[in-house]
């Protein structure tokens, strides 16, 4: 190969790295852009359940037991975050706060037990959890699975577990 011929190959070789270079960049950040987009949807939806579906579903549930005879009910804890996360390089995301309830004896200051949901906004999936060990909670499901009935599984199990361990309810 003469060295013009070698000088127009090393050229056009370092082009086509540069191109499939610029393209795969271009694809990294529409992928960036297309997760960011969703995590903000998923963010949007979480945050209209959690303002509304989630916290009027435990309120009837407890108010339920009330209405039974409970000493129990559930009050909701209010839960402030401003902080941002860094999760990736150039991408924010704000966290999402969880929806937190305390479990007490009507009048009581102190809490028997904490109710709370929160969603992984990367997967899309919202747990119930408790302090209560084998509340019997409701397995995790996708943010679009969260209806009443699940939330009312997640808060029944709550006042199950305390009332059948402690018979004083």
């Amino acid at each position: 190969m003469s060295v013009p011929d070698r000088r127009t190959a090393a050229v056009q070789a370092y082009q086509e790295r540069e191109g499939r270079a610029n393209q795969a960049e271009a694809e990294r950040k529409a992928q960036a852009e297309a997760e960011r987009h969703r995590q903000n949807a998923r963010r949007m939806e979480w945050l209209q359940k959690a303002s509304s579906l989630i916290p009027n579903t435990v309120m009837a549930v407890s108010n339920d037991f009330v209405q039974r005879g409970s000493s129990l009910l559930l009050a909701p804890v209010p839960v402030t975050m401003g902080v941002t996360m860094r999760l990736r390089e150039g991408m924010h995301v704000p966290p999402v706060p969880p929806v937190i309830f305390q479990l007490k004896k009507s009048g009581g200051q102190h809490p028997i037990a904490r109710l709370m949901f929160e969603i992984n906004l990367a997967t899309g999936q919202v747990i119930a959890s408790s302090t209560i060990e084998r509340a019997g909670l409701p397995a995790p499901v996708q943010l679009d699975a969260v209806t009443p009935a699940w939330v009312t599984s997640a808060t029944e199990a709550i006042f199950f577990a305390v009332m059948e361990s402690s018979g004083t309810h």
